[in-house]
């Protein structure tokens, strides 16, 4: 299951990195879209959603491979990523996306770290009877 909380960690944060690319680009291209894609809100669900994986995720993960650095990798992420929220409307829009999305891509970066590591600590183990040989 940890594994699950990882991928649907990079979705997110994936998703988030696309929104803040979005809220810069597309209301250039079509002005429209901007009320949707700008909302404060959106930037808020993200971060909600992020918060929420992210513990789920590398909590067992660190339990497993015992690796404070890709802890850290995670930590630093989601702290850019909540900068980007608070941040959101006292600075220019490039500053708090930017922060987001520098964020985000270090938090999927310590997804995809944890889940690499996890499987190396911790192999798929077999059950097998005691009759039965190993593959």
């Amino acid at each position: 299951m940890k594994k699950q909380w990882d991928k649907w960690g990079i979705v997110l944060s994936t998703a988030c990195i696309i929104h803040c690319f979005a809220v810069v680009i597309l209301p250039l291209m079509l002005p429209a879209v901007e009320m949707f894609v700008h909302s404060p809100w959106v930037h808020r669900i993200f971060a909600a959603l992020v918060i929420t994986t992210t513990p789920l995720a590398f909590i067992p993960g660190y339990r497993s491979h015992g690796l404070k650095h890709v802890l850290a990798l995670a930590v630093v992420g989601l702290v850019m990523i909540l900068s980007g929220v608070f941040i959101d409307g006292h600075v220019s829009e490039w500053l708090s996306h930017a922060t987001s999305i520098v964020g985000s891509l270090l938090l999927v970066s310590a997804h995809v770290f944890n889940i690499r590591y996890s499987r190396k600590f911790h192999p798929v183990r077999h059950k097998h009877s005691h009759a039965e040989k190993c593959c």
